[in-house]
């Protein structure tokens, strides 16, 4: 459903941003950052309303937010696809703080990469039947930021070459080679781990201690309903 445009300026010139909007009630709404910097962002595109759920859906941006949804291919700890579609969504208040952090990297020369956002409570049954150990993966029954769709799994690409940043491991990688403060990774490695801390930090977003990729709104199980495969306007397991 498009519910018309927006015109706004982005970079000499303006441009018209369709606003596409879904419901589970097929209710029309839109949606633009409170903050006028950050609606000129086009990566709103879905909008999912459930009783007091909002999420987001984001899509990439050539050379400045990059997508490989690792649990939606085979390139995962458990070796298969736990998702059958490689949607991106957050809530609305973790993608404010997602497109600050975005502007902060691009103003660096560096792209976002994005490995996982929003998991569905399915999903997250599935990686801790498979792995069930709380040092890397959350209980269900605590219940996961991912879950609630106020958790982001990324890294930083450099705009130049097109490169991963080296973080001194791969995504996903269970040892303590991926705590932050690790010192047995090379001196770049620190430095780039640093380098997204320091972005995301100043976003808004808190840190993982054991998981360098890892970031998550504060007070996430607090103030953020567990959300299921079924919120979804379109299913990302099915």
């Amino acid at each position: 459903m498009v519910l018309g445009e927006k015109e706004v300026k982005r970079g000499r010139g303006n441009v018209s941003i369709p606003l596409v909007c879904a419901s589970r009630e097929r209710r029309a709404f839109a949606f633009l950052s409170p903050k006028e910097t950050f609606a000129e962002v086009p990566i709103i595109t879905h909008i999912i309303f459930e009783s007091q759920m909002t999420l987001i859906q984001l899509h990439p941006i050539p050379n400045k937010l990059l997508f490989d949804i690792a649990y939606a291919t085979p390139q995962n700890f458990t070796g298969k696809p736990v998702y059958a579609q490689p949607h991106c969504y957050l809530h609305k208040e973790a993608h404010e703080k997602f497109l600050i952090a975005l502007d902060l990297a691009n103003a660096q020369g560096y792209a976002l990469k994005i490995f996982d956002a929003f998991r569905p409570q399915e999903a997250q049954e599935k990686l801790w039947d498979f792995c069930p150990d709380p040092t890397y993966i959350c209980p269900p029954e605590k219940g996961s930021p991912h879950s609630r769709g106020v958790a982001v799994d990324l890294t930083l690409v450099d705009q130049k070459t097109g490169q991963d940043l080296d973080m001194g491991t791969p995504f996903d990688d269970f040892t303590l080679l991926s705590h932050h403060k690790n010192t047995e990774i090379t001196p770049e490695a620190q430095r780039n781990r640093c380098t997204l801390m320091g972005i995301m930090t100043l976003a808004g977003w808190d840190f993982f201690t054991s998981e360098w990729w890892h970031y998550q709104l504060f007070h996430a199980r607090e103030k953020y309903n567990l959300l299921y495969d079924k919120d979804l306007e379109t299913s990302m397991m099915s």
